[in-house]
């Protein structure tokens, strides 16, 4: 204690002069000293030391007292900085982000524990949600390679504790590809519109590796679409009835696109029904042999159409 030392000196007046004067210059060099240091610390952001040094020199004596109040100044401007940006990271929707400013901050645990604590609850709630989206994406039934690649972006550059689901769905986005061709070229060589609109279903979005394949695939489609609407449209000229339940058979995946050809041969069949009922009808009540000879063949092709009529016809003939 340098001011003890000087103060016990006066005592001796004249005789300790050129002493008390080195001491005044030690003790000069040494304030000076303390007071650049401390000033030097308020330059800086790193806590440990600004701390150390307030602690090394509180109440060190009153020539350091302004810059060592300066200094305790910083250093509480710097933990409320601090508490401050942990408390923006219960926002940030970067886990990357938040891991990055816990780090920075670590060395205040003490100081900022509560913030740190819900800075660290929002890192874990996006790392569910990022773990949730991916594992769905991986179990979905249903293939949707953009949707997929989409996912794989977002969380591409998130923490590696999640890379293991990260690497599962670029594995299923690949496997995805690989059938997705396959079976968009199977789909181009067949006529069942159900597969077709299966396929598109699947493989129908943006993503850039199928765009012509799909493209041909749609105007496959829309050319089967066409030559049932035309198939529908000629055999309402027909009078076969088990070509004609086989044709509305055929139309049944097609759904509202040929809609009003359909009723059209619906209609058609129910007159051809209708006369033929008619006839068998009036046939059977006339008793004409002959009558009921020639629809027997005329309408034999309605013994499925028509059992009950076709077998009263058949009876009247036998009997």
């Amino acid at each position: 204690d340098l001011d003890k030392v000087i103060e016990e000196a006066n005592q001796f007046g004249d005789r300790v002069k050129s002493e008390l004067a080195l001491l005044a210059r030690r003790k000069a060099n040494l304030i000076d000293g303390i007071n650049k240091q401390l000033k030097k610390l308020t330059q800086i952001d790193d806590v440990d030391a600004i701390t150390i040094a307030l602690q090394k020199y509180k109440d060190f004596s009153d020539e350091t007292d302004a810059e060592w109040q300066s200094l305790q100044a910083h250093r509480e401007a710097l933990v409320e900085r601090a508490r401050a940006a942990l408390r923006e990271m219960t926002k940030s929707p970067k886990p990357a982000e938040i891991l990055a400013c816990m780090e920075r901050y670590s060395t205040l645990d003490d100081l900022v524990a509560d913030e740190k604590e819900q800075a660290q609850a929002r890192y874990f709630e996006l790392m569910d949600e990022a773990r949730l989206a991916l594992t769905d994406a991986i179990h979905a039934k249903t293939v949707d390679i953009p949707r997929m690649s989409e996912i794989v972006a977002r969380y591409e550059a998130w923490p590696q504790e999640i890379n293991d689901l990260r690497q599962q769905l670029r594995g299923k986005i690949t496997r995805a590809v690989n059938q997705g061709a396959d079976a968009i070229m199977n789909a181009l060589h067949t006529k069942d519109i159900t597969a077709i609109d299966a396929c598109l279903g699947s493989f129908g979005g943006s993503h850039g590796n199928f765009q012509d394949q799909l493209s041909d695939l749609k105007i496959h489609r829309d050319r089967l679409v066409r030559d049932m609407v035309a198939k529908l449209s000629s055999a309402v000229s027909m009078s076969d009835p088990h070509f004609i339940r086989q044709v509305l058979k055929e139309a049944e995946p097609y759904g509202a696109e040929v809609d009003t050809e359909r009723k059209m041969l619906e209609d058609r069949r129910e007159s051809l029904r209708d006369a033929a009922v008619a006839d068998m009808d009036a046939a059977i009540a006339s008793d004409d042999f002959k009558q009921v000879s020639l629809l027997l063949k005329k309408y034999s092709s309605f013994a499925d159409e028509l059992p009950v009529q076709f077998e009263n016809l058949r009876q009247t003939y036998e009997d």
